[in-house]
């Protein structure tokens, strides 16, 4: 069992089971939030996330370690702030590296925002999930947590269990997706560094077939026609290449 820090001063204490259902829960929300954030902010449905399914695990993962890293502090809002915002960005650094060298994509970066750190993580960001960890100690979970105590203990563990084998197969699933997507984006930029360097070859295999100029004491010669001498003013000084004109 584990224990969480209530406001009324009193301890209330989770099992594993319900810590499950707990992260499914967030998961579920965090995607909701994203996917329709992120919509409105490009005029068209966009299903945001590394599953198939309609959950962000980098949310229920937040959500818990906000959580568990804030029981001690839940009495101090400004610790809460703190704490919240230390695990949670803590989080999304070592997730997002994590999956940037695995699969070679990033699923989110803040190259583009002031004080960031490698893309993975930014000031604004964490500044951001400090304040998502008062509105979560405080305000939202509370209520979840009472409706979590209504659920009879019988079908807690089954439920847990349930959701834990449909979220394996989906990760599963998604996972090999991933790795997929990386070797097809892989051979594309190896297939277009090849065809790079053929046109770059072809380009300088039809340079070198043009007729050359060679200045000569008395003229230039024009390489390909035999007994053609042409003279040229002092003010012209052609280079080998320069395309014949007259």
């Amino acid at each position: 069992c584990w224990t969480i820090y209530k406001r009324s001063e009193r301890m209330h204490v989770y099992t594993t089971g319900q810590w499950v259902l707990l992260f499914f829960f967030y998961c579920l929300c965090g995607w909701i939030w994203e996917s329709c954030y992120v919509s409105l902010c490009q005029r068209r449905w966009v299903n945001r996330g590394f599953l198939h399914g309609p959950l962000l695990p980098i949310y229920g993962s937040g959500a818990i370690i906000i959580l568990l890293a804030t029981i001690p502090v839940a009495g101090d809002l400004r610790l809460v702030w703190l704490f919240g915002m230390l695990a949670a960005t803590a989080l999304e650094y070592v997730t997002g590296d994590v999956m940037e060298r695995i699969f070679k994509v990033r699923y989110w970066d803040y190259s583009s925002q002031k004080c960031n750190l490698n893309g993975h993580i930014c000031l604004t960001s964490s500044i951001a999930w400090g304040f998502f960890s008062i509105l979560l100690v405080r305000f939202v979970h509370p209520p979840i947590a009472r409706l979590l105590a209504r659920v009879p203990d019988l079908c807690v563990d089954p439920l847990a269990i349930l959701f834990t084998a449909a979220f394996t197969v989906d990760v599963v699933r998604s996972v090999q997706a991933a790795l997929d997507l990386r070797d097809l984006l892989a051979k594309a930029a190896e297939e277009a560094a090849a065809r790079a360097a053929q046109e770059a070859r072809a380009a300088q295999e039809a340079r070198s077939a043009l007729p050359r100029k060679v200045k000569s004491e008395k003229g230039i010669v024009v390489e390909g026609l035999s007994n053609c001498l042409v003279k040229f003013s002092k003010c012209c000084a052609p280079v080998p290449g320069d395309e014949i004109i007259g």
